[in-house]
């Protein structure tokens, strides 16, 4: 297979003794605590047992988050897949909500295995930003998983190398960040080449952010 570095990732260590003070940095520290004092508080669900009404919550909370992120159509998901998600991973999906005042407003599905949690889906409602409901929710989902006794939190990566998104996630694992690779093998170049150009002509401005994607046509 060819491999290449696509990325990289920040993995949360679980086994730390302090995860407080020695992977955070403090401006999560600051934040998680003024989310405390603005009342936020934190609730979690098996996928067996998440309230029709909280599922509902949180496809509206991730639906808006990717329109007003401008998302592209491949990370819209139907009702329907977090069901089916959730029948075939019943015990291995969690779901996260940071409330205010009993109000979903922040959300995450997270995905555990044995050993390791991988952060999947969620958003915020941006009006509650300045509230630092995120935060929290990283913070609740990190103790969590640690009760658990998992080893690692993967957080991923940004959507371009280093980028904000990369920043805010690196602020939770100070020297959590690992080279992310991907192995691929094409058993047809000429057609792959084809479908490669045929995509790019369609989308010219979105060929460098998705250079490193396996199936960059499929994007």
């Amino acid at each position: 297979m060819n491999i290449i570095k696509a990325n990289e990732n920040v993995v949360v260590d679980l086994t730390q003794e302090d995860i407080w003070m020695n992977s955070y940095e403090h401006s999560v520290r600051k934040n998680v605590n003024k989310a405390l004092r603005n009342g936020l508080e934190v609730v979690h669900y098996y996928g067996k047992d998440i309230p029709k009404m909280m599922l509902e919550s949180f496809l509206n909370i991730y639906d808006k988050t990717m329109k007003r992120n401008a998302a592209d159509s491949v990370y819209f998901f139907s009702e329907k897949f977090f069901s089916t998600l959730i029948k075939n991973l019943p015990l291995q999906t969690l779901y996260f909500f940071t409330l205010k005042d009993d109000e979903p407003i922040s959300c995450e599905v997270v995905i555990a295995g044995n050993q390791t949690a991988y952060s999947y889906l969620g958003g915020t409602i941006s009006d509650f930003y300045s509230l630092r409901p995120n935060d929290i929710l990283k913070h609740h989902i990190i103790e969590k998983l640690k009760e658990k006794n998992l080893k690692y939190f993967m957080l991923g990566g940004g959507v371009t190398t280093r980028d904000g998104i990369f920043k805010y996630k690196k602020s939770f694992a100070k020297k959590g960040v690992r080279d992310f690779f991907i192995g691929k093998r094409i058993h047809n170049q000429a057609i792959y080449d084809l479908l490669c150009r045929t995509w790019e002509r369609k989308n010219a401005e979105k060929i460098e952010l998705y250079n490193s994607m396996c199936l960059r046509y499929r994007m």
